[in-house]
């Protein structure tokens, strides 16, 4: 294998610096993966972040466009000839694109992730975009919001296409799927599957109960060499 291969799969799999691109290696893959078999004509995406994403939309979709309240996003234009950058909100942006009537041929948000946030963004691109990828679905404020753009829809959907991790400061990562097409056309042939996002929830509340159990133990720990300390001081 040439070296330069080597060095593309040290970067997805995070094992060389620097890093832009703030997924997991396998959302890594996946994106592009997808971004492989679809090769779009029009690209859009919320949250700019560091540019690691819009470079492979780039690379394989005709026209980007990304969206970030971030000044740096402007400075994409100066690496990609075919990316858009919009310093603003997603609101704003989903303005802008409906006014003009545009319609993309992928989507992926990973923006604003408060549950309004989330929301928002989901239901405004499910009116312009065919396919709609979302980050950070096993976060729960993000889950909620998709969920709740989704009530009503007659979408295919779902929601652990890839499912998130836990990491210290809470539940995150997972890539979730929406596409235009009537669900009620569409009859799986693939193995039925069962969410699993329960069991994250309680594996996280487990280690996170856990957590503060040490830290308790090891604050009193401390307090109680301290109070030692201070005895052993005044005795002697």
């Amino acid at each position: 294998m040439k070296n330069n291969k080597i060095e593309l799969f040290n970067y997805f799999l995070g094992l060389s610096e620097p890093q832009h691109w703030m997924m997991a290696s396998n959302e890594r893959f996946t994106i592009v993966g997808i971004l492989e078999l679809l090769r779009p004509s029009l690209a859009l995406e919320l949250g700019y972040s560091e540019g690691g994403c819009t470079e492979y939309l780039s690379k394989y979709s005709k026209n980007v466009y990304t969206i970030d309240t971030d000044q740096n996003v402007l400075k994409v234009s100066e690496l990609f000839d075919n990316v858009i950058p919009l310093e603003m909100t997603t609101e704003k942006a989903f303005q802008i694109f409906f006014r003009k009537k545009m319609r993309f041929d992928f989507c992926i948000i990973d923006a604003d992730h408060t549950t309004e946030g989330a929301f928002r963004d989901l239901r405004d691109a499910m009116k312009i975009a065919d396919i709609i990828i979302m980050h950070d679905t096993s976060n729960p404020q993000c889950r909620v919001g998709y969920k709740l753009a989704m009530q009503g829809k007659d979408v295919y959907f779902d929601l652990d296409l890839l499912e998130g991790h836990i990491q210290t400061d809470g539940l995150w990562g997972g890539l979730g799927i929406v596409m235009n097409i009537k669900s009620g056309l569409i009859e799986n042939r693939l193995t039925k599957k069962f969410s699993t996002y329960d069991l994250l929830i309680k594996e996280f509340e487990a280690k996170a109960k856990s957590h503060k159990k040490k830290k308790y133990i090891e604050m009193n720990r401390n307090l109680l060499k301290t109070l030692i300390k201070k005895i052993i001081n005044k005795i002697l």
